[in-house]
């Protein structure tokens, strides 16, 4: 995730870029089969103030790696 000019911007593995804007929150839902996430939420937009990630149906095991800044964060379980 980023912040690009008035826009805030996500990949989904190596496809199109999706952009968007004044989204309080973002939620990342996983499919079928073991997910990857990786979240770098420092410097979105202060609109953005809750991101959910939900890993869906795993056979072995999803994942998440969130990059950040000290103090603020908060580390669940998939």
């Amino acid at each position: 995730m980023q912040h690009l000019g008035a826009t805030d911007r996500v990949w989904v593995n190596n496809r199109a870029v999706v952009t968007f804007a004044n989204f309080p929150t973002v939620n990342l839902n996983g499919q079928f089969g073991d997910d990857k996430f990786n979240v770098s939420p420092v410097g979105l937009s202060a609109t953005v103030t809750t991101i959910n990630v939900s890993g869906g149906d795993s056979t072995n095991g999803d994942s998440l790696v969130v990059n950040g800044a000290v103090g603020g964060e908060r580390h669940d379980r998939l």
